[in-house]
């Protein structure tokens, strides 16, 4: 059972932190919210009223302003009963109105029994409001945490579709947001309902190592308090708990026992200035050796969402490794609750600005680049929802790019033109590959060509990014023979993959064409991939079958399949392919390498056990990027 909070008891929560308020507006809202839903009941048979103010209250605990807590107040009351949302830009004004309105789903009857569809459209509607006012998706992420509070008595197919849409589209835009407080609960939950047996193991190793935990960093927190007192640096200092999904992940991650004493927990300090931060890593090295390069400062170089703190990671007593983490309280208010705690201290500054992230951008490009929900959904996901990282232009702009992206995409991120005329590239001063692929503090400096050569087809496999992917087919599509380039795209693929000639195949794929394709003629269908209409990967699925590309059938049910490689032969270079292919969790068979002294190239020969066509291809692509690599294919008989 949920307490819900009376009108008077979210007022006095409200003007706590902002006497500035307008309260006899909250006070309004909650009282219209209420007759609204007048008997109506949740699953558990409460009262519906105890979800709005359910998203408020976790709202106000973010101390967002008052406008932000009526909207989540009167979210859902144009969506469940027969407000309308005039009624509220009437009653409550137009910023009100557009938030309510922003959450709100698309109709049922618009898309009638499309729901998959009608989810797409919804969640696009949700980040193109974003980008205007992102306490649009301050309210959602209430509305979604509260939710999952109460999930147990929903159904339990709908529990599972919320919990798997939670952890796909929710948690990755808390994090955006640097929610981390609403972040994690919303993991934790999600978990629950995904994994409950993997949950509960988690759940009760942690609390039975609670006790072995206290006693092991009560000693190591006694010691440094010692010492800042004795440099007289004021601190607060906590040991805060990993939550139940990262030790999940973490022991996932390394495929070993977890140990529920060192690595579930980090000791966190706040320090008064930012100065402070780096008195206390050096009292912390002080007194325990920090482990070689695991030093981080995001003071000197914020995460993406704009978090900052310095993390280091020392050696502890028993061999353990023990995680700092230290803020300043300004720093650490805003880990905790992100973008509304900057806005908070705006407010306190009368300060009303309402500026976003960087990502804002991002998504309004993509909105004009890909007409279709699921496209544009797909672009989003693939952009911002993952792990991003920071690189730098030799001019010293930061870039933000989600991580696995390449030079390309780093080029068509700043301009179009420069991504359309790349010529050579310098990574860290060195000349680099065009499609070498970036990491966190790279330094990228792009000569760009005379003449706008453009990308080469190729590219589309091989960019992260969808403002680049999207760039490539406008300038495919208004530039050169689609017909001729994709025919030499589908003739170098099928020579990689099945060693056969497109020549010798037209008869069969004319005919395959024809029966099982979306397409009337061989001309059309590579046409379309000359455009980058559809992908080569796919194209190849529907002309020849997984398990005719693949062959061979293991007994694990994975397939064999004999890779060749041809280089030139350099020092480290086998260690670049192996690493790849652990990276990606293909298992290595046997392999076989030749060299040419006289011309100093490399055979190598791989037999590697694969799950599905998707992995092998990928590997091959990412392959091609590896210096020095010259030429990549399946052969169909190992020696």
């Amino acid at each position: 059972m949920f307490f819900m909070l009376s009108a008077k008891e979210l007022v006095n929560k409200v003007k706590s932190y902002d006497p500035k308020a307008d309260l006899k507006a909250i006070e309004a809202a909650y009282k219209y919210a209420e007759n609204a839903h007048k008997g109506c009941v949740r699953h558990s048979g409460e009262p519906y009223m105890i979800h709005p103010t359910g998203a408020a209250a976790i709202l106000a605990d973010m101390k967002v302003d008052d406008k932000t807590i009526m909207a989540a107040l009167l979210h859902d009351v144009v969506e469940d009963t027969t407000s309308k949302i005039d009624d509220i830009k009437k009653i409550f004004g137009k910023e009100v109105a557009f938030l309510v309105d922003s959450v709100t789903k698309l109709s049922d009857i618009y898309y009638g029994d499309r729901q998959t569809e009608r989810n797409l459209g919804s969640l696009r509607k949700l980040l193109v409001k974003t980008c205007s006012d992102m306490r649009v998706l301050l309210v959602k992420l209430a509305d979604r945490l509260h939710n999952m509070e109460t999930l147990k008595h929903v159904p339990p197919k709908k529990k599972e579709r919320i919990a798997r849409e939670t952890m796909d589209v929710y948690v990755p835009l808390a994090k955006l947001l640097g929610i981390w407080k609403v972040m994690i609960e919303l993991e934790d939950l999600s978990f629950k309902y995904l994994a409950p047996s993997d949950y509960e193991y988690f759940y009760k190793k942690r609390l039975t190592a609670k006790e072995k935990r206290d006693v092991f960093f009560k000693k190591i927190i006694s010691d440094f308090k010692h010492v800042a007192k004795s440099n007289g640096l004021i601190v607060e200092i906590s040991l805060t708990m990993d939550n139940l999904y990262r030790m999940y992940r973490l022991r996932q991650e390394k495929g070993r026992f977890f140990d529920f004493v060192g690595e579930s927990s980090f000791i966190n300090i706040v320090v008064p200035e930012v100065w402070d931060c780096y008195k206390a890593i050096g009292m912390i090295h002080s007194l325990w050796l920090p482990r070689q390069s695991d030093f981080r400062d995001y003071i000197s170089m914020p995460k993406v969402n704009n978090y900052k703190g310095l993390h280091t990671y020392v050696f502890g007593p028993e061999g353990k490794t023990i995680t700092f983490h230290v803020k300043t309280r300004e720093m650490e208010d805003s880990a905790n609750y992100g973008i509304a705690a900057v806005w908070y201290k705006n407010r306190l500054k009368n300060d009303n600005d309402k500026t976003g992230y960087s990502w804002v951008l991002e998504i309004k490009n993509l909105q004009k680049m890909y007409g279709t929900d699921i496209d544009f959904v797909r672009e989003v996901k693939g952009d911002l929802f993952g792990d991003r990282m920071l690189v730098f232009t030799k001019q010293g702009r930061v870039i933000n790019l989600p991580e696995g992206a390449n030079v390309a995409d780093f080029a068509y991120s700043i301009d179009s033109n420069i991504g359309n005329r790349l010529g050579k590239v310098f990574i860290n001063k060195r000349i680099r590959n065009p499609l070498k692929t970036l990491r966190t503090g790279d330094v990228v400096e792009i000569e760009m060509t005379k003449d706008v050569k453009g990308p080469d087809i190729i590219w589309l496999d091989r960019v992260k990014t969808g403002k680049a992917k999207g760039e490539i087919r406008k300038w495919l599509a208004k530039n050169g023979d689609a017909q001729e380039r994709g025919t030499r795209l589908l003739s170098e693929n099928l020579r990689t993959f099945l060693g056969k000639s497109f020549e010798k195949e037209y008869l069969y794929i004319k005919e395959v064409v024809f029966s099982k394709t979306k397409f009337d003629t061989v001309a059309d269908l590579v046409s379309a991939l000359g455009n980058g209409e559809v992908s080569v990967k796919n194209v190849l699925i529907q002309l020849y079958g997984e398990s005719r590309i693949l062959g061979k059938k293991l007994i694990s049910g994975k397939n064999m399949v004999c890779l060749k490689i041809y280089s030139s032969d350099r020092p480290g270079l086998l260690n670049d392919i192996t690493r790849l292919m652990a990276k990606k969790g293909l298992n290595i068979l046997d392999t076989n390498i030749s060299v040419d002294i006289k011309t100093r190239t490399a055979e190598q020969i791989f037999i590697l056990e694969v799950s599905d066509f998707d992995q092998i291809y990928h590997l091959y692509i990412d392959l091609k990027q590896i210096e020095d690599i010259t030429n990549v294919k399946v052969v169909r008989k190992c020696v």
